[in-house]
C-alpha cells in the first residue's frame, strides 16, 4: 500500500513539474503540495471523507488552495516610493 502511495506521488510530481515547467530542483517542494492536497481529498477507503476530516473531526476549509505554479506575491520593505510587492511563482502551502 506504501508502495503504491509512493509510485502515486511521483506520477503527480512529474506531471506537476512538467506542467508548471519549473525545474527538477522544486521536487520536494512539490511533493510536500502533493502530500497537502492528497490529507485534504476525499477518499472511498474512509466513507468519502478526507483523511484531515478523520484525523481531526473538521471539514478542512479549501479557499485557500491555489494551483502550483500560479502568480503571487511576496510583501517586501523597500522605501517609501519603491514597490512593496515582489512577483513570484507559488511553491508550496504554508
Amino acid at each position: 500500500m506504501a508502495e503504491s502511495m509512493n509510485r502515486t506521488i511521483m506520477e503527480r510530481v512529474r506531471c506537476i513539474i512538467s506542467n508548471a515547467n519549473c525545474s527538477a530542483y522544486f521536487w520536494a517542494k512539490v511533493v510536500m503540495a502533493i502530500a497537502y492536497l492528497i490529507n485534504r481529498s476525499p477518499s472511498t477507503a474512509i466513507e468519502i471523507k478526507t483523511p484531515e476530516e478523520k484525523w481531526s473531526g473538521y471539514t478542512p476549509n479549501l479557499e485557500h488552495l491555489r494551483t502550483f505554479d500560479c502568480v503571487s506575491y511576496a510583501h517586501i520593505r523597500q522605501g517609501k516610493l519603491e514597490p512593496r510587492a515582489l512577483k513570484c511563482m507559488f511553491l508550496e502551502y504554508p
